[in-house]
C-alpha cells in the first residue's frame, strides 16, 4: 500500500446530514425520555458508586 496517497481529509459532504440523522441537535441534552431509555439499558447493573468508561462516538447523552 502506498501510504503517501492516503489522506486524513474527509471527502466533501461525506458526513453532511449525519448530525440531523442521529438526532444530535442538542448535545448533552438529557431528557426524561433518554433517562428512561438509559435506565432500561442499565437495569440490573451495579453501577452506583462505581466508575463508568463510555467509549463511543455520539452526542454524550449517556455520559451526561
Amino acid at each position: 500500500m502506498d501510504k503517501s496517497r492516503l489522506s486524513t481529509e474527509t471527502a466533501p459532504g461525506f458526513y453532511s446530514g449525519y448530525e440531523a440523522w442521529k438526532g444530535w441537535s442538542n448535545l448533552f441534552c438529557y431528557t426524561p425520555d433518554k433517562a428512561d431509555y438509559f435506565a432500561g439499558e442499565t437495569r440490573g447493573l451495579a453501577i452506583a458508586g462505581g466508575e463508568i468508561l463510555e467509549i463511543g462516538f455520539g452526542s454524550g447523552d449517556f455520559l451526561q
